[in-house]
């Protein structure tokens, strides 16, 4: 894929520009857009114009960019607990592994997603950005990174389709984060890739040990 021109090279220096506050950004909502048009709209660009919509995101607004994060988070913990209630469980992950989740009912699951969606997003967002740091000679701020992650979730809400949904939904969001770190930062194809999959890569290894760990245990201590 061809990268943009004006995009950094090695020996990028200058910060990147800031766009500042966008008049025709969606989300806050101007005042004579109501919340649900600002909702809508953003889903809408974030989702189907992700080059056009990260290139424009503008400074500040984090706490509403968490605001949206948030309903779109807890409309999709809404989603899963209906489909969790009325279709048999799964019982194991995408991967073929077991799915600690499975082990925790699903209206806890549910009501704990406000905590859970906080932590994985700055989680997701810090680790991302510190190979920014590595990575971009040219980059903004950490909130950028924070605000990209928080709006690429909109895809997520394809868990209303059952089973298929969520992971469509997931693969997605990956892509948009992939080109909003390249949009927010400046950067090259390459460079956001690596920023966004590697942490990904690393996460899921741990994750496949720690399950074959606790598997192997459980079967140690089963009488």
């Amino acid at each position: 894929m061809n990268d943009p021109p004006g995009y950094d090279t090695l020996e990028t220096a200058a910060p990147a520009p800031d766009p500042g506050p966008a008049a025709g950004f969606p989300w806050p909502p101007p005042e004579d857009a109501s919340l649900l048009t600002g909702l809508v709209e953003t889903w809408r660009r974030s989702v189907f114009h992700p080059r056009e919509f990260f290139a424009a995101l503008p400074s500040g607004h984090t706490g509403a960019a968490i605001l949206y994060y948030l309903v779109i988070g807890i409309t999709v913990a809404a989603l899963q607990l209906f489909w969790d209630t009325v279709l048999p469980p799964g019982g194991a992950s995408w991967l073929g592994m077991p799915d600690p989740a499975s082990r925790i009912s699903p209206l806890t699951g549910f009501l704990l997603s406000p905590l859970y969606l906080i932590a994985s997003l700055f989680l997701a967002a810090g680790i991302t950005h510190l190979l920014v740091l590595v990575l971009v000679p040219a980059r903004r701020e950490f909130s950028t990174t924070l605000r990209v992650f928080a709006y690429a979730y909109s895809p997520l809400l394809f868990t209303v389709v059952p089973r298929v949904g969520q992971l469509i939904g997931f693969v997605w969001m990956l892509v948009l984060a992939v080109i909003g770190i390249r949009e927010a930062h400046r950067t090259t194809t390459g460079r956001a890739v690596t920023a966004v999959i590697v942490p990904l890569v690393v996460a899921i290894v741990v994750g496949t040990v720690a399950a074959l760990l606790l598997a192997a245990t459980a079967v140690l201590l089963t009488p």
